[in-house]
């Protein structure tokens, strides 16, 4: 079993990869390396060993190869695209809960329902099948 000082190396050879890769080479690699590490803190400790003498890479190409996950927070926008390129009635349901409700407070229930219709307009001008928009909007169980 690797340990973290060795799973960023043989990950580079396994990839092919080194110092001298530009960005653009890093950065197609990202998805395969970012599904091989479990927690933030796993993703710091390649950073780190990356960042060290021994591999020597530029901060740019850290930034291409692991790059900083909390700016995807998706947006209403973000997600109806999303929902759109997959048409999953789940994730449609799944992004309409993400854009609810955060507690019971009067202001928070006004905005969180302003989103969640925001979402379904966005959908209806997207190109998601009608038909699973309206078995959506119908079913109040889901909502």
């Amino acid at each position: 079993m690797a340990t973290k000082a060795t799973a960023p190396k043989q990950f580079l050879e396994k990839c092919n990869l080194s110092a001298s890769s530009i960005p653009e080479q890093l950065s197609e690699h990202a998805f395969k390396l970012d599904a091989l590490l479990p927690d933030w803190m796993a993703r710091r400790c390649v950073k780190v060993a990356f960042a060290k003498p021994k591999h020597s890479f530029s901060k740019e190409k850290i930034d291409a190869f692991l790059p900083d996950k909390r700016k995807k927070n998706l947006t209403i926008e973000g997600r109806t695209e999303y929902c759109a390129k997959d048409g999953d009635f789940v994730d449609i349901i799944a992004n309409h809960w993400a854009v609810g409700l955060k507690n019971k407070d009067e202001k928070e229930i006004v905005t969180g329902v302003s989103r969640q219709l925001t979402f379904y307009v966005k959908l209806t001008e997207g190109s998601v099948d009608p038909a699973i928009i309206e078995a959506f909007a119908k079913d109040k169980e889901l909502i």
